[in-house]
């Protein structure tokens, strides 16, 4: 993935999620600027899962940002989100499986981090 932004810029990447579990990822965000989050999967079984990005001031309260669904609508893909996190103290990445029994996602998150 090219550095989209200049400055402090790290990459964190979570180890595989097995894909016949529903579940969330917080990302604390309050010092970021942008990020860029990639989700990778493969050898799903159904192709009725899907994935949406929230936000929150708090840490607590969380609001799906508009257009942020991602259906997980082929055994393997990839697809990434680029956020501006300005003004947000925790994205949730949510996972529902649907009727999923097999395969893999793994998600990554590039941050820039604010001067």
């Amino acid at each position: 993935m090219a550095n989209m932004y200049p400055g402090d810029v790290n990459t964190t990447e979570a180890s595989a999620q097995d894909m016949d579990t529903a579940r969330t990822h917080d990302i604390r965000v309050a010092q970021w600027r942008f990020a860029i989050l990639e989700l990778t999967w493969a050898s799903a079984d159904e192709t009725d899962a899907y994935v949406t990005i929230q936000g929150s001031i708090d840490g607590t309260n969380f609001d799906e940002f508009d257009d942020s669904r991602e259906n997980l609508n082929a055994a393997a893909g990839t697809h990434t989100w680029d956020i501006d996190c300005r003004g947000w103290h925790t994205l949730r990445v949510s996972y529902a499986k649907g009727s999923n029994t097999a395969g893999t996602y793994t998600l990554k998150s590039r941050k820039e981090v604010a001067q």
